[in-house]
């Protein structure tokens, strides 16, 4: 089928059109914590071609008042899988967790690796929907097996730390499963709380980590979901002989790509080196855009004191064989954390003033066993840097702030609630931030196509929203942001690794193939894009109800009024331009 008119995206969408195979069973699991009750609910036709991004847009429309505030009964946090996870196509496993965010206060879809996707599509759950809201001081599990879901109730898991939580559940359900867990900041409702996702080893190493999703798990009382996919299969494609042949062309790409054999050799630490180079990398509270230790964070730097600990490269989900991920060690060679990623050197290292890997390594664990984002942290206490509470390069009170956040004190408190509610309390005016929520370690300045997308972008100031923007004038620049931004929506509605790159830089077919071997049924490039565009289209048209209009797509003032050392750029994209991006 070719969809010839905008109307047919809706009607190829509410349909489910397919031409071939047999019809996969799958279920949306509603879990109504008001009276714990669980309803295990077949899939509405409007459904059956979304999944990850795509679908939490369509659920949030259909389900959510934009009004509603996001820690009350009335929203609802969905864990959606892509449409190709639990297939054996390397890179496919990315989850998306969304609902209405507690720090933008828009619609917010989070992407994370780990095997929780895979189980999930493999158990048969297109989505697990979680609404309502318990009551005062009860605190439930969720498990989810081929043939048993339950609820109980886990008060021996209350405030316990991600790390305590993984290894107390993987005594009791066996090594077989996936966790979704929160933290002592989820449990407290902070702003800035996420959701980690246990990696291949069982470890809380992968967190859905923008927009503060773990307090709106902790609003509706879940500390933790269990999901153990014994006797369950491989997904299998509607058209087994498409399929083949181009998941062996995708294969033998993705290992011949030198790009990503130097991803797979340096993971994401290899962007300080163009952070540092082009002078985009956050510094000192986005005073600059290079740092004088940025030696100290080269990417080759990493890897030798990684492989002198005994640390190593690995994937971040089942089946990825990019494997960018570096699992990181301590002095005595003991595990620390995994992973040290670009944006958490950059945030809380750079962004900071701190040099030293270790400090930085310690900041990205205890990050993840509070359960928040280290995104949002940098940003924060980069805004702390410009009072007496934090000053720079200070490595040791920066770690017993992030502790003051586990225990609760009034500092803690008004740390985790994130950038822009700390800069209010502190009276500082130059804050990082856009829709509420933290500017990433790409300093607009100096990198201005990533600006584009920050500034327009319906999830906030979010790099995974679209990046490899190009273009030599601003319009330029414009419309491949908008370019980008449609075809990252359809990678995470697909559940795909954004790092395979070629589906977002050059043509679609691998995509396409995916999709209609998948999913047995016949679309074209142009068929896939404007279902990208429906995917943007529902974000914002969810925005526009909770109070997002045009003048929320914009930068902060500071980055248009202050120059950024090394080049001295200022941000100077036009407001008009900006609100033209994904004018549709």
């Amino acid at each position: 089928m070719e969809i010839k008119k905008q109307e047919d995206v809706y009607r190829l969408i509410l349909l489910g059109e397919s031409t071939q195979g047999e019809e996969k069973m799958e279920w949306i699991i509603r879990v109504n914590m008001s009276n714990q009750k669980i309803a295990k609910e077949s899939v509405p036709k409007d459904y059956h071609l979304l999944g990850g991004r795509g679908l939490i847009g369509a659920i949030l429309n259909h389900e959510v008042k934009g009004s509603c505030h996001p820690l009350s009964e009335n929203n609802k946090l969905i864990f959606a899988p892509g449409l190709l996870a639990g297939t054996n196509i390397p890179c496919s496993g990315r989850l998306s967790v969304g609902s209405k965010s507690p720090l933008t206060y828009g619609v917010k879809e989070s992407n994370v690796g780990g095997g929780f996707a895979h189980k999930c599509a493999r158990l048969g759950i297109k989505a697990i929907l979680i609404e309502g809201k318990p009551p005062k001081g009860k605190l439930y599990l969720l498990f989810i097996s081929k043939n048993e879901i339950k609820l109980e109730e886990v008060p021996s898991l209350t405030q316990l730390g991600n790390y305590d939580t993984d290894a107390a559940l993987l005594k009791q359900y066996g090594g077989n499963v996936a966790i979704a867990s929160i933290g002592p900041a989820g449990e407290k409702l902070f702003s800035a709380s996420s959701v980690a996702i246990s990696d291949q080893e069982g470890r809380p190493t992968r967190h859905a980590a923008r927009g503060g999703l773990g307090a709106v798990m902790g609003s509706k009382g879940i500390k933790a979901i269990v999901l153990d996919d014994s006797g369950c299969n491989l997904v299998k494609p509607k058209n087994p002989e498409s399929y083949k042949v181009v998941l062996n062309h995708f294969i033998d790409y993705l290992e011949k790509d030198p790009a990503i054999q130097s991803r797979s050799k340096y993971g994401t630490p290899e962007g300080i080196w163009h952070a540092m180079e082009a002078g985009y990398l956050p510094t000192r509270n986005f005073s600059s855009g290079r740092f004088e230790q940025g030696n100290h964070l080269d990417p080759d730097a990493i890897l030798k004191l990684a492989e002198e600990r005994g640390g190593y490269m690995t994937a971040c989900m089942p089946g990825c064989i990019i494997k960018c991920s570096h699992v990181f060690n301590d002095r005595n060679k003991n595990f620390l954390t995994a992973s040290l990623e670009y944006e958490t050197l950059s945030m809380l290292g750079a962004n900071l003033g701190i040099g030293d890997l270790d400090t930085i390594a310690t900041m990205d664990r205890t990050c993840d066993d509070v359960g928040i984002d280290t995104i949002e942290m940098g940003g924060t206490l980069g805004i702390l840097t410009e009072t007496e509470f934090l000053r720079l390069g200070d490595g040791e009170r920066a770690l017993q702030l992030l502790n003051e956040i586990r225990e609760g004190t009034l500092l803690g408190r008004i740390l985790g609630q994130g950038v822009v509610v700390t800069g209010r309390v502190f009276g500082v005016d130059r804050i990082p931030a856009i829709k509420g929520q933290g500017i990433p370690a790409y300093d607009p300045r100096n990198r201005k196509t990533m600006g584009i997308t920050l500034a327009t972008s319906a999830l906030g100031a979010d790099h995974t929203a679209a990046w490899y923007v190009t273009g030599d004038t601003v319009e330029e620049q414009i419309q491949d942001s908008r370019r980008k931004q449609i075809r990252f929506s359809l990678m995470d509605t697909l559940g795909m690794c954004l790092f395979t790159r070629i589906m977002l830089l050059d043509s679609l077919d691998f995509m396409v193939g995916f999709f209609n071997s998948v999913c047995g049924i016949t679309l074209h490039e142009k068929d896939l894009l404007r279902i990208g565009e429906s995917v943007l289209k529902q974000e914002r048209e969810f925005n526009e109800k909770a109070g997002f209009g045009p003048s929320s797509d914009n930068v902060p003032d500071f980055f248009r009024e202050e120059p950024c050392p090394p080049t001295n750029n200022v941000y100077d994209v036009p407001e008009e331009g900006l609100r033209k991006t994904l004018s549709f």
